[in-house]
């Protein structure tokens, strides 16, 4: 609960900007059973299969999350994390070929991201099986949250503006 009101404020804090802070109140019972990354704060990019995968990615992180905090036996932990990888793997073939598909400028350095994160996923599968679950996830949630601002939502406006011709 301590974990999710400190997650919490620290993103408050993110969005409000750089040099500042936030407080955060502990949560009552029924809102620490809340999902740990609420799907409305998923923007939608109007691309319904990305949108779709976005959605599925952030399930499964709350599903572990949720996994982690009630602290499930290592093989469904191992189980979690072999499925989100895959959904990861699904998400970035779905964004490949639709930059492929649709001749988007800026394909190789969306790919150069991915393959970069693929990479760092198999470090920090290392942690995660150490013990390191919480890193692993919070490194994920933030991952995530990052690219889909700043990668995902230029090729989706490329696709949505390409298809408006």
């Amino acid at each position: 609960m301590l974990m999710n009101a400190a997650d919490s404020a620290m993103y408050d804090s993110k969005v409000a900007g750089k040099n500042t802070y936030t407080f955060s109140t502990l949560q009552n019972e029924a809102a620490s059973n809340a999902p740990w990354i609420s799907l409305d704060a998923i923007p939608q990019l109007g691309v319904a299969i990305i949108d779709e995968q976005h959605h599925d990615v952030v399930s499964m992180l709350n599903v572990m999350n949720d996994a982690i905090k009630h602290k499930e036996p290592t093989e469904r932990l191992t189980q979690l994390l072999d499925e989100l990888i895959r959904l990861t793997d699904e998400h970035f073939k779905t964004e490949e070929r639709l930059m492929c598909e649709y001749g988007y400028l800026g394909e190789i350095e969306h790919k150069n991201i991915h393959e970069h994160l693929l990479h760092e996923v198999n470090y920090l599968n290392t942690q995660f099986m150490q013990g390191g679950e919480l890193v692993f996830l919070q490194k994920l949630k933030d991952w995530f949250a990052i690219h889909i601002t700043s990668s995902d939502k230029p090729l989706a406006d490329f696709i949505l503006q390409e298809d408006a011709k």
